[in-house]
C-alpha cells in the first residue's frame, strides 16, 4: 500500500469522532413509532415511556389537571415528548441517559436544575394546583 492520502486521514478522522459519541446522541434521534391516544396526563406519560423504553419522573399532583393530547406516528424522544406535552403547561428536562423528568414551567429553569438539556413547552394549558407531591417513575 502506498502513503496514507488525504482521503484516508479524513475518514480515519470521522471514524474516530463517530466512535467519540456519547451512546445516546445517537439514542435521541432514532425515530420510534408512537400509539398514545389523549388521555390523562400521568396515563399518557406511563404509556409514552413504556413506548419510548425510558424512565420518566413526575409528580402526579403536578400533572393531576393536565390532559396530554394524542401522539401516533414516529417520532425521537424528544419530539414525540415534546409534542405529547404540547398545551399541557408543562415541560421536560434529559436528567440522564433515558432517564427524563417532567416540570412546571416554573419548576423547568436551568438556574433551579443546573441542567443542559431544558426543554419548555410553549402554551396555554395550566400545571396542577400545589399540594402533596408524590413521585411516579414509569420504568422502562
Amino acid at each position: 500500500m502506498g502513503k496514507p492520502t488525504q482521503l484516508h486521514r479524513l475518514m480515519l478522522a470521522s471514524l474516530l469522532a463517530i466512535a467519540a459519541l456519547p451512546a445516546g446522541c445517537s439514542e435521541q434521534a432514532t425515530l420510534r413509532r408512537f400509539d398514545v391516544p389523549r388521555q390523562p396526563a400521568a396515563a399518557g406519560l406511563n404509556e409514552f415511556a413504556r413506548q419510548a423504553d425510558i424512565t420518566l419522573v413526575f409528580s402526579y399532583d403536578l400533572v393531576a389537571h393536565a390532559v396530554t393530547g394524542e401522539l401516533r406516528g414516529r417520532y425521537s424522544i424528544n419530539q414525540g415528548l415534546g409534542l405529547l406535552l404540547t398545551g399541557t403547561g408543562l415541560g421536560y428536562q434529559q436528567v440522564g441517559q433515558g432517564v427524563f423528568t417532567v416540570c412546571g414551567h416554573s419548576s423547568c429553569s436551568p438556574d433551579q436544575s443546573g441542567a443542559g438539556n431544558l426543554h419548555r413547552i410553549e402554551s396555554t394549558g395550566q400545571g396542577a394546583a400545589p399540594g402533596k407531591q408524590k413521585q411516579k417513575e414509569a420504568k422502562r
